[in-house]
């Protein structure tokens, strides 16, 4: 298991605009991080919820870094 404590950034929203908000964070400093998709939690404010997250550089929407997309379920906040 891999913890990842980041600072989440502001992308472009497509996510958003497809139903599946996602919280964007970069990865700079974590080498050792696969790529692919993973079952995760998060914990905002204290409180853990389950996630999905996404590990890649995003080709298809013009990505080049390498970012960590988290979709937090059941969560609704900013």
């Amino acid at each position: 298991m891999i913890d990842i404590e980041a600072e989440v950034v502001h992308g472009r929203k497509l996510g958003r605009a497809l139903g599946f908000p996602t919280a964007n964070m970069s990865l700079e400093g974590y080498v050792n991080v696969e790529r692919g998709v993973y079952s995760s939690r998060v914990e905002i404010d204290g409180k853990p919820y389950r996630a999905m997250s996404n590990v890649g550089i995003r080709p298809s929407v013009g990505g080049k870094e390498l970012l960590l997309e988290t979709h937090v379920i059941g969560f609704s906040g900013d």
